[in-house]
């Protein structure tokens, strides 16, 4: 290494040290200013004592903001809804304002605190539905407060609050469910639902909806007050669509299918033998899927879904089928046999070249002109054609059940869409 080179090296470590020193006493310069703005906000006489803004005798408002990140869980039995939230608080405490015009404070224009030091509303959930409805609980981070005095508080509660359904027409339902926040702890308290921004809500939605059931399409807010009192609660009213892809396919397009199969027992001729054991083998399989629909729809409901009497609709159409068709079968059946009312009890039947007395009253049979045979030798059969009968029956009542079936199919569902 040559003298310039050694002494340059010397010059940049000097200028290192010299920078790194410089920026090391600015920072603890600014943290003691921090630590001394942080003392002097603690020891005032009403921010030790936790007094409301005004000493309780002004109107203190307060702003709050909801923006739901996910719906975790929406219980059918219980009727209660999951959600996580951000949920952020503001009020205004000129306690907590300071003026550093004079550089004091390095110019801080924020500083956090715990929020068990300062004065904080109370914030009741009304119809809550885990055994936490005060957000106090969920509201004792840190708080972070302005120069101007604004005091915020941002928390990422878990909400479970109650919500009457109607699943009337489950799976293509959608639920309007309200959650009340009540906020109390000081007489004149005014709560003022701030506006929620669509795009930051639809970019939290999408960035962090985890929900294979449920989206929310609206959340909506109003202030309310209490008939008789100055008491207000914000009504937040959710409204939830359930996702529809995994019912239809595995829940609406198998019943529809399955009634159709019905139908077609009518299609297999009755001397093939096989109409019973087709129409009892649907009927088992309806038995098994109905089992199954009964552990996915929900249950111990006061409303009914509509694809219930579906289900069950399809269940007595297997059941009225299963006769309709024995009855079939069974004159299909007796056509098949010899008609024994067209024989004349007066004759016998002859043997191949010879014939039998006959009674001394009875009339001698007539020659047949067209065979020679004569009148009794065989017996008389139906001149119908007992299988065109059942065919066309057959035919006539495909038509009728098809239609039927279709009527009662797309009149469901138009009700449940």
């Amino acid at each position: 290494m040559t003298p310039f080179e050694a002494l340059s090296a010397v010059c940049v470590a000097i200028v290192v040290c010299v920078v790194n020193a410089g920026t090391d006493n600015e920072t603890a310069a600014v943290s003691s200013q921090y630590f001394l703005l942080r003392q002097d906000l603690l020891s005032r006489e009403t921010v030790v004592g936790k007094v409301p803004p005004g000493g309780g005798t002004k109107n203190v408002t307060v702003s709050v903001s909801m923006t739901p990140i996910d719906v975790l869980d929406v219980d059918d039995v219980r009727q209660v809804v999951t959600s996580s939230v951000i949920l952020t608080v503001s009020w205004t405490d000129p306690t907590l304002s300071w003026n550093d015009t004079s550089g004091q404070y390095s110019n801080l224009s924020s500083i956090e605190l715990a929020g068990e030091e300062v004065w904080k509303p109370h914030v009741l959930f009304v119809n809550g539905a885990s055994d936490t409805r005060m957000l106090d609980t969920y509201m004792g981070g840190t708080v972070r407060v302005q120069a101007t005095g604004k005091v915020s508080l941002m928390s990422s509660p878990v909400l479970a609050f109650t919500c009457k359904m109607d699943l009337r027409v489950y799976p293509f339902d959608t639920q309007q469910c309200r959650m009340l926040m009540y906020i109390n702890g000081i007489v004149g308290i005014e709560a003022v639902p701030t506006e929620m921004r669509s795009l930051s809500l639809r970019v939290v939605e999408d960035e962090l909806a985890v929900s294979a059931e449920w989206s929310l399409e609206m959340l909506q807010v109003e202030r309310r007050t209490l008939p008789g009192t100055d008491d207000v609660f914000l009504e937040y009213t959710w409204t939830l669509k359930r996702k529809t892809t995994y019912f239809v396919i595995s829940f609406i397009v198998p019943i529809v299918m399955t009634s159709y199969m019905n139908v077609l027992v009518f299609i297999i001729p009755a001397e093939n033998g096989e109409k019973i054991s087709y129409l009892v083998s649907i009927f088992v399989s309806n038995a098994v899927f109905l089992g199954f629909c009964t552990n996915e729809m929900p249950q111990g409901l006061g409303s009914t879904p509509l694809v219930m009497y579906l289900v069950l609709g399809i269940m007595a159409e297997s059941g009225i089928l299963l006769i309709i068709s024995s009855l079939i079968l069974r004159r299909f059946h007796r056509n098949q046999q010899p008609n024994n009312r067209d024989l004349d009890p007066d004759y016998a039947t002859l043997s191949a070249g010879s014939k039998l007395a006959l009674p001394s009253n009875a009339v001698q049979p007539l020659e047949n002109s067209a065979n020679g045979d004569e009148y009794g030798d065989q017996p008389r059969r139906r001149p119908a054609c007992p299988d065109c009968r059942v065919g066309n029956l057959d035919t006539v009542l495909f038509g009728v059940a098809f239609t039927i079936n279709t009527m009662f199919v797309v009149l469901l569902l138009v009700h449940m869409m």
